[in-house]
């Protein structure tokens, strides 16, 4: 189990690392003279819109193979599975409670009612989760230090 373990990190690594790169290098990833419309129009936005949706699916499918196979060899970490998916429950609840309804503007549509309330869920979904990741790294790291 710990090389297929070691794998996932290494997957996650390099996808990570290469969607940094593909962020940081596209064309005006940071300009403030960009052409909105245009932008969206290109067929490169496009292509990065369906990579970074692959990506996502790939690693998710990958997780949950890896999560079923763990629960399966080790039932004992049942307890942290259930941590982990109260955690995404309460965050979605979290990120529905918060989250308006109000218009998103895009290039194409302007975008209102629930459709925007649930591009919000998930907006704030993300921040909350990675909050709760960051203080979760910080409390094992010192509780860590504070045992060696």
């Amino acid at each position: 189990m710990k090389g297929i373990g070691k794998i996932l990190l290494y997957v996650f690594a390099a996808l990570a690392l290469i969607g940094f790169v593909w962020v940081l290098f596209s064309p005006n990833a940071a300009g403030a003279d960009i052409d909105k419309a245009s932008w969206m129009d290109n067929p490169l936005t496009t292509y990065m819109i369906w990579v970074s949706i692959i990506a996502i699916v790939v690693t998710t499918l990958i997780f949950a193979f890896y999560k079923v196979i763990d629960l399966v060899k080790h039932p004992s970490h049942v307890k942290e599975a259930v941590y982990v998916a109260g955690a995404i429950i309460i965050a979605a609840v979290i990120g529905f409670i918060f989250s308006g309804s109000e218009e998103v503007f895009t290039p194409r549509e302007t975008v209102t009612g629930m459709q925007s309330k649930l591009i919000g869920t998930g907006i704030i979904m993300t921040g909350v989760l990675l909050v709760t990741g960051l203080v979760f790294l910080a409390w094992d790291t010192i509780k860590g230090l504070l045992k060696g």
